[in-house]
């Protein structure tokens, strides 16, 4: 089990394979999110599986001898892999705001580890879940998500799928912030885990085709949604001095360079201009490398870049987009429009399907996160995010 079995809650976070042990499977909602349950355990595992199973080893090697060629071992094969990758194409159009996000930190900090000081002590696991459990009872969703750890060579702490939260706690892995894992249950569970469970009370639901919508059948689209919105909700919490966007625009950077130049050589880069904590940058490298059978020779791949690319798009169209409609399920930022037209059709209005008190199973029914209970401070918190990272960018 996940935690001990001593009280309501321990039971439903409990690791059973199925949804049924936790709710009924009395109605078609139930029986649908059972079947996502089993493919959200079998689709994490194609996740993770495109990240090396020898990245400590590895890094333990490389710090030891820097001509130490680097090689990586997967539990993916090569061919699921390739897939994988080839869904991202490589961006470049925000390279120079990337460079300025850098940059600007760096300048305010002094270097990413005097940055990284803001993020206060590590967590033991089981402070760690005391904040889970605490985040999703206050949203009602205990009858709803469970939590599985995991311990998986990997570079991913969490993840979401379907109705799991997934916390790993693998070779590698470092604890949880205090004063970062606030932001991390915003991203994961207030955007990620909400947009799901939104999506389950949708008409579209399993049958986005017939409606025009296109989801993960267009990924790149689709991470850039996912990944964009999170990282924006991910800094709501946070103090002016950690909302900078230094992670997702050094990855972006990372990826840029990764696409002409071996691991090593954009290893150094790195080292060299931006980060000083060796964990970071290795990781960073990884990122970028993992997929590739060699990761000596340019080329990787670019999902990471889809944080930065999501961030900066949803910021520049904050004047017109109804950030509400973004929660009313997994779709993609072109078809938002669409969407809510599908959504006035089949509920009138759509402000009144807003649910920011308790998840519930109801057609059209939209569960806010907290953070976007008071849109006008929401927007101004847009708005913040924006003067901190691009005071003097135009374009936003």
């Amino acid at each position: 089990a996940v935690v001990s079995t001593q009280s309501t809650w321990e039971a439903v976070v409990s690791t059973q394979s199925t949804w049924e042990a936790v709710v009924s499977t009395q109605s078609t909602w139930e029986a649908v999110v059972s079947t996502q349950s089993t493919w959200a355990t079998n689709m994490v595992q194609v996740v993770w599986g495109i990240n090396p199973t020898n990245g400590p080893q590895e890094l333990e090697a490389f710090l030891k001898n820097p001509k130490h060629p680097i090689h990586f071992t997967y539990d993916l094969d090569e061919v699921a892999r390739t897939k994988k990758r080839k869904s991202y194409r490589l961006h470049t159009d925000f390279l120079d705001l990337a460079l300025r996000v850098i940059e600007r930190t760096l300048y305010v900090h002094g270097s990413y580890t005097s940055y990284k000081k803001q993020w206060g002590r590590e967590l033991d696991l089981e402070e760690s879940l005391d904040q889970f459990k605490s985040y999703i009872l206050g949203l009602g969703l205990e009858s709803f998500a469970k939590i599985k750890l995991m311990n998986t060579s990997g570079l991913t702490r969490t993840g979401v799928c379907a109705d799991k939260i997934f916390i790993n706690q693998g070779p590698g892995i470092k604890p949880y912030r205090s004063n970062r894992l606030g932001g991390l249950l915003d991203h994961e569970i207030g955007t990620h885990y909400l947009r799901w469970f939104n999506d389950m009370n949708q008409c579209w639901h399993q049958q986005r085709g017939a409606y025009g919508l296109k989801g993960r059948k267009d990924p790149q689209n689709c991470t850039i949604a996912e990944e964009g919105l999170a990282t924006i909700h991910n800094r709501w919490s946070f103090p002016d001095g950690m909302r900078y966007f230094f992670i997702p625009a050094l990855r972006y950077y990372a990826a840029v360079m990764g696409s002409k130049m071996g691991f090593k050589r954009v290893f150094d880069k790195l080292r060299s201009q931006y980060v000083d904590d060796d964990h970071e940058f290795w990781q960073t490298v990884v990122r970028v490398k993992r997929t590739l059978s060699d990761p000596n020779l340019p080329g990787g791949y670019y999902k990471d870049q889809a944080y930065f690319i999501g961030a900066v798009t949803f910021l520049q169209q904050r004047k017109t987009l109804d950030f509400r409609e973004m929660m009313s399920g997994r779709i993609n930022l072109p078809e938002v429009d669409l969407a809510t037209q599908i959504r006035k059709q089949k509920h009138g209005a759509v402000a009144k399907t807003y649910n920011p008190d308790k998840a519930q199973k109801k057609p059209g029914s939209v569960m806010l996160p907290p953070f976007m209970r008071d849109m006008e401070r929401y927007h101004a918190f847009l708005d913040r995010l924006v003067a901190i990272n691009f005071e003097y960018e135009t374009e936003l």
